[in-house]
């Protein structure tokens, strides 16, 4: 009995481990996600971009206290021992609710990162569960499949519902849903973070190329927003405005822009721009700090 007992103790503490690593990945990638500079439209090192009530210093507070909550999300996936993943969504979404008010308390009321309690909630109960021999050995594609299966059909399942609920109540998401037929992160989630497993690519393109990281995360940003459908940029502005930050990504990618020593002007000139428009590509930003959470954990070593 009393070897059970150690072999269940030193279990438990490996597993806990294994969780709290999750969950500080994920906290360094949104932390990370900030530092990046230049970004249009959004706080960077250089400027609160389109955000008059929040800096950098409002973003590493929000990362910071969403840590516990990614670890209880870890926690729910590795001991999760039912048929279907998606009965996982409800109790994660009890635990991102609270999540969200530790935010809200970090912040002084802001929403920094709501749509990443949604997006990293998923991936890291997801890699809770795949890290606790749950599923197939470890990989970003593993992962995102997982959280595909997580999230399955939940934009179908969230807008039957959401037409009963009062529009004051609706989310930014559901709004821009409902007007113009935009999925958004549910979108993203349900269909396996296509979208950042295709930034991830570019991203590593960017490093073999020699840039730094920062240089590389910054491009890969600008190749995001030109496929994105961002649903911050219509719930500020129209679908047109969408349209517009879409081309204005893609030009910069077709002139090659990432790859003169010029750079960073060149995206200081879509910043103002941006600014001047009051222009937010947060969602691309998302799926930014996304792709480095899948960057971080598939060159981390044999914890994962």
């Amino acid at each position: 009995d009393d070897l059970l007992d150690k072999i269940r103790i030193m279990a438990e503490e490996y597993f806990d481990s294994i969780f709290w690593k999750i969950a500080s990945t994920a906290t360094r990638a949104m932390i990370t996600e900030v530092l990046v500079t230049p970004k249009p439209g959004l706080v960077d090192r250089l400027n609160s971009g389109s955000h008059s009530d929040m800096d950098i210093f409002t973003f590493t507070n929000s990362s910071t206290a969403l840590t516990q909550t990614f670890h209880k999300m870890a926690e729910l996936g590795g001991n999760f021992d039912g048929n279907n993943l998606f009965e996982l969504l409800p109790p994660l979404r009890k635990i991102g609710i609270e999540g969200e008010k530790e935010m809200y308390r970090a912040t002084e009321g802001i929403n920094t990162q709501k749509g990443l309690v949604f997006s990293m909630g998923i991936l890291s109960a997801a890699a809770g569960f795949i890290h606790t021999g749950n599923s197939d050995p470890f990989s970003v594609r593993v992962l995102c499949k997982t959280g595909g299966k997580i999230a399955a059909d939940i934009t179908v399942k969230d807008f039957i519902e959401m037409k009963d609920k009062n529009k004051s109540k609706r989310t930014n998401g559901e709004r821009v849903y409902t007007k113009y037929g935009i999925k958004g992160v549910r979108g993203e989630a349900e269909g396996g973070f296509k979208s950042a497993l295709k930034a991830l690519k570019i991203l590593k393109l960017q490093l073999s190329e020699g840039f730094d990281f920062n240089r590389a995360l910054a491009i890969t940003l600008i190749h995001i927003m030109a496929e994105t459908e961002d649903t911050n940029v219509p719930g500020r502005g129209s679908v047109n405005t969408l349209n517009y930050v879409k081309s204005t990504a893609s030009s910069f990618i077709e002139r090659r822009e990432g790859f003169n020593n010029n750079w960073v002007e060149k995206i200081k000139k879509i910043d103002i721009n941006f600014i001047k428009n009051n222009i937010s590509p947060g969602g691309s930003a998302d799926i930014l700090a996304v792709t480095i959470f899948l960057y971080f954990l598939e060159i981390e070593g044999p914890i994962f």
